[in-house]
């Protein structure tokens, strides 16, 4: 399943983040899940304080399906990783890496 990114700006207002740091310090990570109607949607956002763009592996412990993003310098993404989801609490996994 390809990711699907939207602006962090839209979406905050649905869901409270807990931060936490990623494998990097400079890093963010968080998650949370909205209910659609049909199921909890999982959102996971990484937020690249490096000083360079960093390429990430996006998944969770309910969806191990890595999704692969870029996140620009001083950028954040929101990647769905669930849509329908039974389970609304979840656990984000990422791993970046400095981008090419």
């Amino acid at each position: 399943m390809k990711p699907i990114v939207v602006p962090v700006v839209l979406a905050l207002p649905l869901l409270a983040l807990a931060p936490r740091q990623g494998a990097n310090a400079c890093v963010e990570v968080g998650g949370g899940s909205v209910w659609s109607g049909d199921g909890w949607t999982h959102l996971v956002y990484v937020t690249d304080r490096c000083d360079r763009d960093v390429a990430c592996d996006v998944s969770t412990d309910v969806d191990p399906e890595e999704h692969h993003v870029s996140v620009a310098r001083n950028e954040t993404v929101l990647v769905v990783t669930a849509t329908g989801s039974a389970a609304r609490v979840f656990v984000p996994r990422v791993s970046c890496a400095a981008a090419p």
